[in-house]
């Protein structure tokens, strides 16, 4: 009896609630000078976001394509018009770029598993500009910048290329690569497969789960590793790890390998010319 109620629940809140859906799509586009501005923050919600440097940039340039489904065209704009959160505001010395959707309260999501409501952002600034990026969720793209970088990251995967200067990133889940840096980086990793290849400076590295690889490195890398496989190779400083659980494969190290914990998993080293310090 309690089952056939349930579904007679479900059946009536699916004549109330359409499977079919309309989608409404809209693009904006934001533009700011660069007078008297060092920084752009970013605060980004659901959705695919890219930011790129280009030298010739003589303002903050921002393209946001906005995405809303839900069961009515009606229902759509006033989300659009009563939850999108979408700006682009200079705040003393640093711009701030706001795209995110406030709380929305409706049951569609129980019949679907698309994001109701994303906006996906193409940023363009100049390349010797600091970034701060506040991610939410969705794919995440950084590249040809020289100024300071620093990433909180959601969930989503997150690609970093051609950047230099000081690089922090905490993400929280998704794949991460970061490729040609030039710079000191720190990454603290919570899960999901984690690639470094190129970094020309010191690395520190806390990852949580998920396999590890760092390639093609020009100073000492320090990773503190909870799961998952580690493998370093091309390292012209030294490599010092503290690791949970997971196999250790470390090749061509210029100066020291130092394994200051080791929870279980092999450990193999091949032409290290420093000392080699094993549990």
């Amino acid at each position: 009896m309690k089952r056939s109620l349930l579904f007679a629940s479900l059946f009536s809140m699916v004549l109330i609630y359409p499977l079919s859906a309309t989608t409404l799509e809209k693009t904006r586009v934001l533009t700011l000078p660069l007078q008297g501005i060092k920084t752009l923050s970013i605060d980004a919600g659901a959705g695919f976001l890219k930011v790129s440097g280009n030298e010739k940039a003589t303002e903050i340039h921002v393209k946001a394509d906005i995405r809303i489904k839900e069961p009515t065209q009606q229902d759509c704009e006033k989300i659009l018009q009563n939850n999108l959160r979408l700006s682009l505001v200079k705040r003393g010395d640093k711009a701030v770029l706001t795209a995110n959707f406030e709380e929305i309260n409706h049951i569609f999501t129980f019949f679907s598993n698309d994001t109701l409501a994303a906006i996906d952002l193409t940023v363009t600034l100049p390349k010797k500009m600091d970034l701060y990026v506040d991610d939410g969720s969705g794919y995440a793209q950084i590249d040809s910048l020289d100024g300071s970088i620093t990433v909180d990251d959601g969930s989503g995967d997150l690609v970093i290329r051609e950047t230099s200067g000081w690089l922090s990133i905490d993400d929280g889940s998704g794949n991460l690569t970061v490729e040609d840096h030039k710079g000191d980086a720190k990454i603290d990793d919570g899960s999901g497969e984690l690639v470094v290849r190129g970094n020309w400076g010191n690395l520190v590295v806390d990852d949580g789960s998920g396999n590890l690889e760092v390639l093609d490195t020009r100073g000492d890398i320090t990773v503190d590793d909870g799961s998952g496989e580690i493998v370093i190779r091309n390292v012209t400083g030294s490599v010092k790890i503290s690791d949970g659980a997971g196999s250790i494969t470390v090749e061509d190290v210029g100066k020291d390998f130092i394994v200051k914990e080791d929870g279980s998993g092999s450990i193999k080293s091949v032409r290290v010319k420093g000392k080699v310090v094993e549990p």
